[in-house]
């Protein structure tokens, strides 16, 4: 709530309720976590999170932005791979992957076409126990 006064008297009603929404997904304050951004075994299925944030860091909760389209690319030793994307929540993104060879690789994540902060990560697939 706000609470107002002019010439030190209260204003009839003061104070008022007022509701602050999350702005617009920004990609320099999203950010993405979990194991499955720099490690994985190969052969795994492995996941990460990103979650969706305006510009004043504030986590994306507004209707207005369930448009929102966060994709991903993993390239290296000489394959591609798009892991599979789903929306847990409204703001919340799981990317789902499983790279079966071992080797060093980059994971490129997006949020609304635009690539986030210190994208692309490294990611190290090492091999799987005999």
């Amino acid at each position: 709530s706000i609470h107002l006064t002019l010439q030190s008297q209260n204003l009839k009603g003061s104070p008022f309720s007022i509701l602050v929404e999350s702005g617009k997904s920004n990609s320099t304050t999203s950010y993405p976590s979990g194991s499955g951004l720099s490690s994985t075994v190969a052969g795994t299925n492995s996941t990460i999170n990103l979650v969706s944030r305006d510009r004043f860091w504030n986590p994306q909760k507004n209707p207005a932005y369930a448009s929102d389209v966060a994709a991903g690319i993993i390239t290296g030793m000489s394959n591609t791979y798009h892991p599979k994307v789903s929306l847990v929540t409204l703001g919340e993104f799981l990317f789902a992957y499983s790279i079966t060879r071992a080797g060093t690789y980059n994971i490129a994540l997006s949020l609304n076409s635009v690539a986030l902060a210190r994208s692309p990560y490294p990611l190290t697939v090492v091999p799987a126990a005999p």
